[in-house]
């Protein structure tokens, strides 16, 4: 389950930053900032076997870019909790509708533009967008 909401979570991150770029140069300069996303987890893992119940182990374990990583680690190790695994996948649950809701608007309006990349304040316009 982790697994499958992980990759529905950053497959929407990607469409929705690739909806509103204008072409591959654009797209080219962007995706170094996109693709360290799902990197994030990595930071996580050195403090997490060290110190399983840790601070830093919680919170990457509720923390959504790097839940789907740092949770498989800590139920593998027998260090989370079923209520901390619980928690984890409503938090993943529910962060990956809304991003995935998010995404199809900026793809819905991303799409029809053509020949200009769109600002954080276009964006955010059309993530508020009823519709």
């Amino acid at each position: 389950m982790f697994t499958l909401l992980g990759y529905l979570f950053y497959a929407a991150v990607f469409v929705g930053v690739g909806a509103t770029l204008e072409d591959i140069q654009s797209a080219s300069n962007t995706q170094g900032l996109v693709f360290m996303l799902p990197m994030v987890s990595f930071l996580f893992i050195p403090p997490v076997t060290s110190n399983p119940d840790g601070f830093i182990a919680k919170v990457g374990t509720f923390f959504p870019p790097s839940s789907p990583l740092i949770t498989m680690i800590r139920i593998g190790m027998e260090a989370a909790a079923a209520w901390e695994a619980a928690v984890a996948a409503v938090i993943m649950l529910v962060s990956t509708w809304l991003v995935v809701k998010a995404a199809s608007r900026l793809f819905r309006t991303g799409m029809l533009m053509y020949g200009k990349n769109a600002t954080w304040k276009e964006m955010w316009r059309w993530i508020r967008y009823p519709g």
